[in-house]
């Protein structure tokens, strides 16, 4: 065989420019890879450590006065001082919830989750601010792993929260089956009592609405939510004087909550 014929059909093909460039942008992605895989974690004193967790229980101290934005910027401090610990990210959560930002909480609360899978009340937490974005589906498992948890200490929460979410998805039958259970591990569970007589004033079942919100405003004279509601299963019942008082009521005890508003105006409907 012709030689220079056999090394032009058999002699190594060299590689392209494109080729080339693929091979060195792969290189510096492996190099850049292996640099962050091997840099050393934050080294954290325990000064720092300690004046974190005291500027997160600073933060908590400000939460319940209802100082949102104070605590935010003490969340930022002890970020600043030590990012490791989940109770932060949990605490950012509640800020967000608190603030209406809901999208923004469950980022933190999924945030604390990867610190700590096992976080009970990240979860629980999580699966409100998904309730408060109207994804109800994303809500329902993190509920009912919580509700199925033995370990969990607090079940009659999830069972709530679970009474809520189907409440929202109108299915009223598994609603007032999950409250009722709430109320089976707590009986003086006065949110459950109210979040079961909502549920059967939608389900037109109104004398059992009205005895089920009597519960609740027994349980808690200054549930402004449950006066709300009380009022209107009265006025159902065809007691307007009863309901003029429960409207009344819960104006007086939260004159600046939402409930409040709400009973004001039911009371100016009522006296047209």
């Amino acid at each position: 065989m012709n030689r220079s014929v056999f090394c032009k059909r058999f002699s190594p093909v060299r590689p392209n420019a494109a080729f080339k460039m693929a091979a060195v942008l792969f290189l510096l992605l492996a190099v850049a890879f292996a640099g962050s895989a091997c840099a050393p974690k934050r080294q954290v004193s325990p000064a720092a450590v300690d004046q974190a967790q005291t500027t997160i229980q600073l933060a908590e101290a400000l939460m319940s006065e209802a100082k949102y934005r104070q605590a935010l910027q003490r969340l930022n401090e002890a970020k600043a001082l030590d990012d490791r610990d989940p109770k932060l990210y949990y605490n950012y959560g509640l800020v967000y919830l608190a603030l209406e930002q809901p999208e923004l909480a469950a980022e933190q609360f999924k945030q604390a989750l990867r610190k700590d899978p096992n976080y009970s009340a990240a979860k629980n937490n999580l699966g409100l601010a998904y309730g408060a974005l109207g994804q109800w589906d994303k809500a329902i498992p993190l509920f009912e792993e919580l509700a199925a948890n033995l370990l969990y200490v607090n079940p009659q929460q999830p069972m709530l929260n679970l009474g809520w979410i189907y409440f929202n998805k109108k299915e009223y039958e598994k609603s007032a089956g999950y409250y009722l259970k709430a109320i089976e591990y707590q009986s003086d569970y006065a949110q459950a009592w109210r979040g079961l007589g909502r549920t059967y004033l939608a389900m037109g079942r109104i004398n059992e609405a009205a005895q089920a919100l009597e519960k609740a405003v027994e349980i808690a004279p200054f549930f402004a939510g449950a006066m709300l509601d009380l009022g209107q299963a009265y006025q159902a019942l065809g007691l307007p004087t009863k309901a003029r008082q429960a409207w009344q009521r819960a104006a007086d005890v939260e004159p600046t909550s939402k409930e409040a508003a709400e009973a004001r105006a039911m009371l100016e409907r009522s006296s047209r």
